[in-house]
């Protein structure tokens, strides 16, 4: 378009010392100090929208999970596990029907997942002659039990775990703030050196 003023915001363009060609006329200049307010006012809104609660799933109920266990899981698993998980055979050393306690028996997670993944995928019980399959309806009860009564997912509230805010170092942040604020400056004597943790200084968890 004639009479369009094109801004260069490549990295040729603004390097240390160029001149103010690479910024826009119409973007005012940012010094160090003013970005990081602008960074930091913008993480302290992120973390308070999530608050001191957020994504925090139910407590698991351990009287009611049991109870679902042995009106409908455990029917279930004698009829399609027990030839090789119960009845005192335990092949590939998994049990299905000995839990001394409540505690036991839902306190086994990596059971159940591995339980569940193995139904869902077809895997188990195995493909043998006359061998019966549990029917979609089955399988469904199978995956509330484990996803919400043992693991204790809350779908209306999830629960991710910790997640910590990524910040940037010191050279992602001048990059950054070159990038889009067309503004240029020394990084390393503007802020204190990073701390590092697996040999990374960008690392989160730092």
């Amino acid at each position: 378009m004639a009479g369009t003023r094109r801004v260069d915001f490549s990295p040729e363009a603004c390097t240390v010392g160029s001149p103010p060609r690479c910024r826009s006329p119409a973007m005012p200049r940012f010094t160090a100090n003013s970005s990081l307010t602008v960074l930091r006012t913008a993480l302290g809104g992120a973390l308070a929208a999530l608050g001191p609660g957020a994504a925090l799933g139910r407590s698991q109920d351990a009287p009611a999970a049991a109870a679902t266990y042995r009106r409908e899981i455990a029917p279930l698993l004698a009829k399609y596990c027990y030839d090789c998980h119960g009845n005192g055979l335990n092949k590939g050393g998994v049990t299905l029907d000995e839990f001394a306690a409540e505690t036991e028996l839902l306190g086994r997670h990596s059971v159940w997942v591995a339980a569940l993944k193995n139904v869902r995928a077809g895997l188990m019980p195995p493909h043998e002659e006359g061998a019966g399959r549990p029917t979609e309806q089955e399988v469904a009860a199978l995956a509330r039990w484990i996803k919400y009564e043992v693991l204790g997912i809350d779908p209306a509230n999830p629960d991710p775990g910790r997640i910590a805010p990524r910040r940037l170092n010191r050279i992602e942040y001048r990059n950054t703030i070159r990038d889009l604020m067309g503004d240029d400056f020394n990084s390393e004597v503007e802020f204190p050196p990073d701390d590092s943790g697996g040999g990374f200084d960008n690392n989160a968890d730092v």
